[in-house]
């Protein structure tokens, strides 16, 4: 009876772990803004959404609309004289179906519309910030290795 029961355990022990599957770094999550965002409110990071769900394994990892974090690098204004503004992203965090953080790897920059040669020549006409709209995605890369 003892040997019975073990081999049941360690039966249910190596099937629990085949039901693991890891996730390799690397993995491309896509990442959006669930309403437009403007330059001038960003402050130190962007609250986003998975855009798509995400398979490792036939196993669903990073579920559609799970709360995902891109952190801002540098978000410099719009200037006088007819300069647009520069913002640059860098990294973040996304959360997966059990509600655990990783880390993703993402560096984009955008920057926003000068005015016209024209206009600047009057010293106070500003440049346009960077607007980021809902239909923009962002593929990052997920940094290190999981299990789930």
């Amino acid at each position: 009876m003892k040997k019975l029961l073990c081999f049941i355990s360690i039966l249910s022990l190596l099937t629990a772990s085949s039901l693991a599957a890891t996730v390799p770094a690397g993995t491309e999550i896509v990442l959006g803004l669930k309403r437009h965002k403007s330059q001038r409110t960003m402050h130190s990071k962007l609250n986003a959404i998975v855009k798509k769900d995400v398979y490792v394994n036939d196993k669903l990892v990073f579920a559609k609309n799970s709360k995902a974090e891109i952190y801002i690098l540098k978000n410099k204004k719009a200037r006088f004289f007819g300069r647009g503004g520069t913002l640059i992203l860098s990294d973040g965090i996304v959360y997966d179906v059990n509600g655990s953080a990783h880390d993703v790897e993402i560096l984009e920059q955008y920057t926003g519309k000068n005015t016209p040669f024209i206009a600047k020549f009057l010293i106070f006409k500003k440049g346009q910030n960077v607007v980021i709209y809902p239909s923009q995605n962002f593929v990052v890369k997920l940094s290190q290795n999981f299990k789930i």
